[in-house]
């Protein structure tokens, strides 16, 4: 704790502010982590701010985060968690990831959580987030995403977030994606009180989106969120995709808003929801 860690810049190919890969309540809380870089543009690269790849009983807690940036053509990260017990991911700030390569096998993320256990991520602010990635990759491998959980924990919580300024940038046609909350294929929970905006996708393939949130199935409740999405490029703008993967869905008191000048041909949605497998879905009161 209480730790500085900055400045931090190498040609290897793994650059990591903070990594932990075993014990038992594993505590890693306001440490400052700045300017971490690469300059390795392989796709073995990975660049993060802290990782945690073991452990129980995880608390990342109250990190301010910024200025990192990569020229991999890997994985890019500013928190990466996939313990052995659960983990609880609160009060971080994550701002300025900057990615300089137009790999396809890119990724960024600026919080990911892996594994087979619950998590509570909560009050973390994320923006600043730029990519200019030709990764055509949709659903579960959208490149460009803010808050990505991947656990098939059943009992998370993802609340009171606030993402913003997630963007796609370099014009080019390419169906890239950008979202702010992706969750996998299992696991489920509470997705609520977050707020996401400004997020930007200068790609222009007939394909190419910018969504606030996208469940590739599992068993949630996303409620009372606000997403705003204001598309002025010529990318379809959707605040919740869902595809009907298997599981169930709940969808209350969310505000949802969609505007811009739209310069495209696509259609944009507050909701989508294609009933392409058995996924269930519960709509209420929502604007």
């Amino acid at each position: 704790a209480n730790n500085t860690i900055t400045t931090l810049s190498s040609t290897g190919n793994i650059v990591t502010g903070i990594s932990s890969s075993n014990g038992t309540a594993v505590s890693i809380g306001t440490n400052t982590i700045t300017s971490i870089s690469s300059t390795s543009a392989t796709a073995a690269s990975i660049v993060s701010g802290i990782s945690v790849t073991g452990g129980t009983n995880i608390s990342i807690t109250n990190n301010p985060i910024s200025t990192l940036s990569s020229a991999n053509n890997g994985s890019f990260r500013g928190i990466f968690v996939n313990p052995l017990g659960t983990a609880s991911i609160t009060g971080n700030t994550i701002n300025g990831m900057t990615s300089t390569s137009t790999g396809t096998g890119f990724s960024v993320r600026a919080i990911e959580v892996q594994g087979a256990n619950n998590a509570t991520i909560s009050t973390n602010t994320i923006s600043n987030i730029n990519s200019p990635t030709t990764n055509v990759t949709a659903g579960l491998g959208i490149p460009i995403v803010g808050l990505y959980y991947g656990s098939t924990g059943a009992s998370s919580t993802i609340t009171g977030n606030t993402i913003s300024a997630i963007n796609a940038t370099t014009a080019g046609v390419f169906n890239v994606s950008v979202a702010a909350i992706v969750t996998g294929t299992g696991g489920g929970g509470t997705i609520a009180k977050n707020r996401i905006y400004g997020l930007t996708n200068s790609k222009s393939g007939a394909t190419a989106n910018t969504v606030g949130f996208v469940p590739n199935g599992g068993n949630w409740t996303f409620a009372n969120n606000m997403i705003s999405i204001t598309n002025n490029n010529t990318v379809q703008a959707i605040g919740v995709f869902d595809a009907g993967a298997a599981g169930a869905r709940n969808y209350y008191y969310n505000s949802i808003y969609i505007g811009g000048t739209h310069a495209g041909t696509q259609v944009s949605n507050a909701f989508q929801f294609n009933n392409t497998g058995t996924g269930t879905t519960d709509i209420k009161n929502n604007i």
